[in-house]
């Protein structure tokens, strides 16, 4: 089955040559669909969308290098936090005897890789934003689905016997999560496609789609993430300039939404309105991440202990959890300065839709992954969620190169003569 995996790899790169937007849909249909439980067994160690990303950019910068440099030069800034977090990490892996390559992959250099596959992808084709945003937004609706199935009992949980292997799972376990890694990472993402909904046609189906995903977002129990999907809908419904009557109606039928899904299911109110009132040590292990984490990140800025580091000093403090804080823990795996350098590079990502941005809603969702993956463990933790996220964070652009748009502006040779 391996050899298969790897074989289907190697075919989607090669695909991808001449058109990265396909690489970078079978990216976000790994993620979604083949969580991290088996992505092990399935590519031999490595996160499979992670390893397509990989794959897809290694192919990439050896045939079209010079593309890329432009697209980095085209963002200087950005071009140089971004390498300082890479670099900084690069010097703890290897001062690190124990270093093992998959943590480090996918923690430090796919994330940055698949954001310059997304941004290659809106640059060389102006339908490819509106492409990869109709797809996450499929994808999420997949989701939903699914998850609200099993939530009913018809359907049963996929990948339950890897799941149960979890150290979270319980066998009364409740809360809604699809084929994702964790509920919280279904929460995140289904909150971030949410706001794509603004570039859908028409007003019921964008409608009926935010409801969907509002409705399995409170299954997931995530609170920062229904926060986000409320101010994802709110957006939706500004961004798409509803009429007064269709917008009242679209967020009454949200708020409802909310309320009967939390009615009918006696037993997820209870757990939501438990996690609301004692949150399993999440608050204190934020709290202990503040207190005790941020000075021993910072003891050593530029260099970390190691992929483990943080994992192994919430351990030592008694944590039930982990620091539920990926800067705090980045600091503590890769070292202060590349921790410093993450946060730079995530403001200055959402800084790019300034101008437009060519994933209609894209804006939003950048923005609803940068603040929601602040609320847990997320990008801190070695698997697909980290490339993920800076891929959704990558709709926050605007494409089409400035020499392609000037070829566009260029009158043809028949629209000369015309004019003459």
């Amino acid at each position: 089955m391996t050899a298969l995996v790897l074989v289907g790899v190697a075919v989607v790169a090669v695909l991808a040559v001449k058109r990265v937007v396909v690489g970078v849909l079978a990216a976000f249909v790994a993620f979604v669909f083949v969580p991290e439980a088996t992505s092990a067994a399935l590519t031999g160690g490595l996160n499979l969308g992670a390893l397509v990303v990989l794959a897809v950019a290694t192919l990439q910068l050896a045939t079209r290098l010079p593309q890329y440099l432009a697209d980095l030069t085209a963002a200087p800034a950005l071009s140089v936090v971004g390498s300082v977090f890479v670099a900084g990490a690069a010097v703890t892996a290897a001062a690190d005897s124990a270093a093992v390559a998959g943590p480090f992959l996918t923690t430090v250099v796919t994330p940055p890789l698949g954001y310059l596959l997304v941004q290659r992808a809106v640059k060389e084709d102006r339908r490819a934003g509106r492409l990869l945003g109709h797809t996450v937004l499929g994808l999420a609706t997949i989701e939903a689905g699914v998850s609200l199935a099993v939530q009913i009992g018809a359907l049963r949980q996929p990948y339950l016997d890897a799941f149960e292997e979890a150290y979270w799972w319980t066998p009364d376990f409740q809360r809604a999560l699809g084929t994702m890694d964790h509920p919280l990472t279904l929460g995140l993402f289904l909150a971030a496609a949410l706001p794509l909904a603004t570039g859908l046609r028409l007003d019921r189906t964008a409608g009926a789609v935010c409801l969907l995903l509002l409705c399995t977002i409170v299954a997931t129990q995530s609170r920062a993430a229904l926060v986000a999907g409320l101010l994802g809908l709110i957006g939706v419904v500004a961004r798409r300039r509803m009429p007064f009557l269709h917008g009242a109606a679209v967020l009454t039928a949200g708020a409802a939404a909310v309320m009967v899904i939390l009615a009918v299911s006696p037993s997820l109110l209870v757990d939501f309105a438990a996690k609301l009132a004692d949150d399993d040590g999440s608050a204190d292990a934020r709290f202990t991440g503040i207190t005790v984490g941020l000075p021993a990140a910072f003891a050593s800025p530029l260099l970390g202990g190691g992929a483990d580091e943080a994992t192994e000093t919430a351990r030592d403090l008694g944590l039930g959890t982990s620091f539920e804080n990926p800067l705090i823990m980045i600091a503590l795996d890769w070292g202060a300065l590349p921790a410093v350098a993450l946060v730079a590079s995530q403001v200055m990502m959402l800084l790019r839709a300034r101008s437009g941005t060519s994933v209609p809603g894209g804006a939003m969702t950048a923005a609803v992954v940068v603040v929601c993956a602040e609320t847990f463990s997320s990008i801190a933790v070695p698997g697909g969620l980290p490339t993920l996220a800076c891929m959704l964070a990558g709709f926050a652009i605007e494409g089409v190169d400035s020499t392609a748009r000037q070829q566009e502006c260029r009158p043809s040779a028949d629209e000369l003569r015309a004019i003459r």
